[in-house]
């Protein structure tokens, strides 16, 4: 039995980053801290003015940071943040780092769920790298203060993406999923700073002389960069809704085609649960998770075109017939194609009766030729068929059926996943591993209602 090293290449396992970046917060709190020092050493907030507008920026920043929009669970956004370079801009940068910990005194008193002493490292550092890149542009710019402040805001959103990207390795270190969002979310809030730098430009040159002009002008970029991260928000849930239907419409046309047979009714959801949990029991990204989950669904799509002749033959096939058959992934590779939106599963429908030694079909590939979403849905799929009932065999015991799996990895199966799959059984209970419960609800019930009509000389062919 050979032994088979786990997946490389483009569809692969997702390798952690070094211990190293286990230090990565000490290290932001360590900068956030010399900064801070940096700073606020000899330069005071001396004038009423200043307290004033420091008061006012805190206050809106903690307004915002309590409106935040959910993008994602676990994750909210908001336009808090943007009050620290403004404050840099409008009373300097020890004001800026006084803001920069003031926006999330909100939070820690009204809303400690999402309190995260990190986000005070994380604001203070970014706002130190944006005070330099405002001492130094405006050195430059002499009396213009457009340049210096669309330079300040872009700093801060840039150094605030960057340091959170390196907080999202770090994550990754300890075993913790990196959000979906985190880039997307780092382009809007670098859109959103140029929404900021308009109004400090004209609180600039009005020099804050008319209190009620100025307090509109720190209330309107808070205002209009909230609607833009809601406005993100609602496409995303409306995509995510979206989605939803499309794959609730293709569940329902998937059960219409495993249908044709009573005996295999159910068999491509059962599919599809089984591979989405072996790919999140190795450790893929969410997103590849999902298209697993996709393609296990449509993965016998192609049966659409055998003939319900040879399709429920009570017989044994003949070699023409079997070859017939033996097309079906071909053909589920072809019906998807046109789709864009298919484009990703079409390997793991196209491949998923490869065996590791090569003697699979189509295209006779072996061992990691064989794309990670085939190999998976290839244990998924011999599985759920060995514990169906059919008419020729009653149904395995799942003890047995993992054995079997044992008994062909390195030939059929990637031992890497079968023993990945194992642990995943291992952690369920009984009625997952018959396919049955919440998870399979839409393949029981189908399953269900076809078994009041079924008749017991009718069977299917597994291939």
């Amino acid at each position: 039995m050979r032994a088979v090293m786990p997946p490389t290449g483009p569809a692969t396992l997702p390798e952690a980053p070094p211990n190293a970046w286990r230090s990565y917060r000490p290290l932001i709190w360590a900068f956030a801290c010399l900064g801070a020092l940096t700073f606020c050493v000899g330069a005071p907030l001396g004038v009423a003015h200043d307290w004033w507008m420091v008061g006012a920026l805190i206050v809106l920043g903690n307004l915002a940071d309590l409106s935040a929009v959910s993008i994602q669970r676990g994750m909210r956004v908001s336009a808090a943040h943007f009050a620290a370079p403004f404050a840099v801009i409008a009373v300097g940068v020890p004001g800026g780092l006084l803001v920069a910990a003031g926006v999330l005194l909100g939070r820690l008193l009204f809303n400690r769920r999402d309190w995260n002493t990190f986000d005070l490292a994380v604001n203070v550092a970014a706002i130190t790298v944006a005070g330099a890149a405002w001492e130094l542009s405006s050195t430059i710019s002499g009396d213009s203060v457009i340049a210096p402040s669309i330079v300040t805001v872009v700093v801060f959103a840039l150094a605030r993406a960057l340091i959170n990207l390196g907080w999202s390795h770090e994550a990754r270190s300890r075993g913790i999923p990196i959000p979906a969002v985190t880039l997307p979310i780092g382009r809007l809030m670098l859109a959103s700073a140029l929404l900021f730098t308009p109004a400090i430009a004209l609180f600039q040159v009005a020099d804050g002389s008319e209190p009620v002009g100025a307090l509109l002008l720190l209330v309107l970029p808070f205002v209009a960069t909230q609607f833009l991260i809601r406005a993100y928000g609602r496409e995303r849930s409306l995509n995510a809704d979206l989605e939803q239907s499309n794959l609730s419409l293709t569940e329902s046309l998937v059960n219409a085609l495993d249908a044709r047979d009573p005996h295999s009714a159910g068999h491509s959801v059962a599919v599809a649960v089984y591979s989405r949990d072996l790919a999140e029991e190795i450790g893929l990204p969410a997103e590849e998770v999902r298209r697993t989950y996709l393609a296990g669904l449509l993965h016998d799509i192609g049966k659409i075109a055998v003939p319900d002749a040879i399709l429920r033959k009570p017989a044994a096939l003949t070699d023409e017939e079997f070859g017939e058959i033996r097309l079906h992934p071909v053909i589920g590779e072809q019906i998807l194609a046109p789709s864009r939106h298919f484009a990703d599963i079409l390997p793991g429908v196209r491949h998923h009766h490869e065996r590791i030694d090569g003697k699979g079909y189509p295209d006779r590939l072996r061992d990691a030729d064989i794309p990670l979403q085939a190999r998976i849905i290839a244990v998924a799929d011999a599985y759920n068929a060995m514990t169906s009932d059919r008419p020729y065999r009653d149904a395995m015991h799942p003890e047995l059926a993992q054995r079997v799996l044992v008994q062909n990895q390195g030939m059929q199966h990637d031992p890497f996943l079968v023993a990945a799959f194992r642990r995943v059984l291992a952690n369920r209970d009984g009625e997952y591993a018959v396919a049955r419960g919440p998870e399979f609800s839409t393949a029981q019930r189908l399953s269900e209602l076809l078994d009041r009509d079924t008749d017991p000389h009718r069977h299917a062919n597994a291939a």
